[in-house]
């Protein structure tokens, strides 16, 4: 029951609520004072009156990234003085802060005609990175501009493009002209998605799974040195080396703290052929512990960009989930 003794009825297929005060019913209500209302916008969370938008926009200010960098500011500066906290302790760090709900970058179905006559398996996906190079115009650079990952949809792997400006032009054309594996192919760019930030609120140690779907591809010594197994340098190193910069995000090296517990993981080299040849990298799962920022960290990795490097090449995709 709402306070006016409005009747809430909760429909059993998939749990939607629905508002009926004898006058309308909506699937939605009014995030402050739970009045029913039908959305004129997509995402909108209020019912319009003054009061609800007053209070809507008092939590937009709160809750923006200038606003949360002062308080936190404000935080180690009581805790200096009061507490005389002079040590930093990474271990209780909270997320970063982020600009906004979503990562940069976009996410691209690729769909190919004729397509290929055997599927694109990870061996032979530098066919498919050179057409991605040719079609974005994107010159090689040390860091990733792009990853390719395995997808359902299409022509079997999809692309996260990290410039999303970038990518919206490449989806503006539609339909585009293309060479794969020396012949020429339409693609057609399918649904696009912006992966969101993950929400990560408990702060302290928390126990995680990180899954490789594909090999896992971390170097060390100016790139000359694989790291064929996880390892706690190797991961805090692909973490925070440039990484976080590619999400959008400020992290210093030594915020992030994480530890492996366990490893069910082994070296696979990936043939790739012509000039790349056999590219090594990790598969299997790892367990670690780590704080509030690994953690934001890897999900950021999961949701698009990918573990390490070579992922314009589809290494690195991993899955991360909790361990109780």
């Amino acid at each position: 029951m709402l306070d006016d003794d409005r009747v809430v009825t909760t429909l059993s297929n998939g749990g939607v609520t629905v508002y009926d005060d004898g006058r309308i019913q909506s699937t939605r209500a009014c995030e402050f004072c739970g009045a029913p209302f039908v959305p004129v916008v997509r995402g909108q969370r209020t019912c319009g009156a003054a009061r609800c938008q007053e209070r809507r926009r008092y939590l937009s200010k709160l809750h923006s990234p200038t606003e949360r960098r002062r308080r936190r500011e404000s935080n180690r500066a009581w805790a200096r003085e009061n507490r005389n906290c002079r040590r930093r302790r990474p271990v209780l760090l909270g997320a970063p802060i982020t600009p906004g709900p979503h990562m940069p970058g976009v996410g691209i179905e690729l769909h190919v005609s004729p397509a290929p006559r055997w599927p694109v398996q990870h061996r032979n996906v530098r066919g498919l990175h050179g057409m991605m190079t040719a079609l974005l115009g994107v010159p090689h650079q040390r860091w990733p501009e792009w990853a390719l990952f395995p997808h359902q949809r299409g022509v079997g792997w999809a692309a996260y493009v990290r410039d999303a400006e970038a990518g919206r032009r490449l989806l503006s054309q539609g339909e585009v002209d293309a060479a794969l594996y020396g012949k020429s192919v339409r693609v057609r760019f399918g649904t696009r998605w912006q992966p969101k930030y993950p929400v990560v609120r408990r702060r302290g140690w928390r126990r995680l799974r990180i899954d490789a779907i594909t090999a896992v591809n971390i170097m060390s010594m100016g790139r000359t040195t694989p790291r064929p197994l996880p390892t706690k340098t190797s991961i805090i190193s692909a973490l925070t080396a440039e990484f976080p910069a590619r999400v959008g995000v400020e992290v210093r090296p030594d915020d992030v703290v994480l530890r492996i517990v366990s490893t069910d993981a082994r070296t696979e080299h990936v043939q790739m052929g012509a000039k790349y040849g056999a590219v090594p990298g990790w598969v299997g799962s790892a367990i670690v512990e780590t704080n509030a920022i690994g953690e934001f960290l890897l999900r950021c990795a999961a949701n698009g960009p990918g573990l390490g490097g070579r992922t314009a090449f589809g290494f690195g995709r991993i899955v991360v989930s909790h361990v109780d």
